[in-house]
């Protein structure tokens, strides 16, 4: 996999959304398959890297959120301008 797991199984989280909200029959079994997997790589590593302002979040999506790398250098979905502009305005 050339992803990293976490954008692969964050992006994997939001598909399911999208065909879950899609509500097409044929999708279904492959939706629940696209979450489970999704949510086994979350469980698996948000314990490594939880930081207490998380504490008590139960939304997925933010907790994939927090996973993403925001390290200069790392992929473009990863909110790398919005860091610069943080440090460039500090």
């Amino acid at each position: 996999m050339s992803w990293p797991e976490e954008a692969f199984s964050r992006t994997q989280f939001h598909l399911a959304r999208v065909m879950l909200a899609q509500d097409r029959p044929e999708d279904i079994e492959t939706a629940n398959e696209l979450c489970e997997n999704a949510l086994a790589a979350l469980h698996r590593l948000l314990p490594m890297d939880v930081p207490v302002e998380l504490d008590g979040v139960t939304d997925e999506a933010i907790l994939f959120d927090h996973l993403m790398p925001i390290s200069p250098g790392g992929p473009r979905f990863t909110g790398q301008g919005l860091l610069e502009r943080f440090m460039r305005e500090k």
